[in-house]
């Protein structure tokens, strides 16, 4: 473990970001694929999930959506130069807290407490620069 804390920060707040994005994917890939009925395909799951008005937890799969796509950004963000500025690292760690907060009111406190761990890596790689 101590060899991961003496790291540079931008290399633990992508490598923590691409572990949340696959942590959600896991949940897309249970729903998606696991116990269908015979005639359901992965795509009409899909469907129902973020488009059918019947579904009263779009919501829901509408925020796994948004915290895959922001936890894929944020990977990409700070493995690309614009970690290396202060406005960019500013911008990334604002993205990492809205984040966070998102997870914090609308997932289990387990899976929250997981997308608030970055937080602090952003915020060492935004002092750094």
């Amino acid at each position: 473990m101590s060899a991961l804390v003496r790291r540079d920060p931008k290399f633990v707040a992508a490598a923590l970001n691409a572990l949340l994005a696959v942590m959600v994917l896991g949940i897309w890939v249970i729903f998606l694929f696991v116990g269908n009925p015979k005639n359901v395909s992965p795509a009409d799951n899909l469907a129902y999930a973020l488009r059918s008005a019947e579904n009263s937890s779009r919501w829901f799969f509408m925020l796994l959506a948004a915290l895959v796509l922001t936890s894929v950004a944020l990977c990409i963000g700070y493995v690309s130069r614009l970690a290396n500025s202060k406005c960019g690292s500013l911008t990334l760690l604002g993205i990492s807290a809205a984040q966070a907060a998102a997870a914090a009111i609308f997932l289990p406190w387990p899976q929250a407490g997981l997308f608030i761990v970055p937080l602090y890596w952003c915020f060492l790689c935004w002092r750094q620069t």
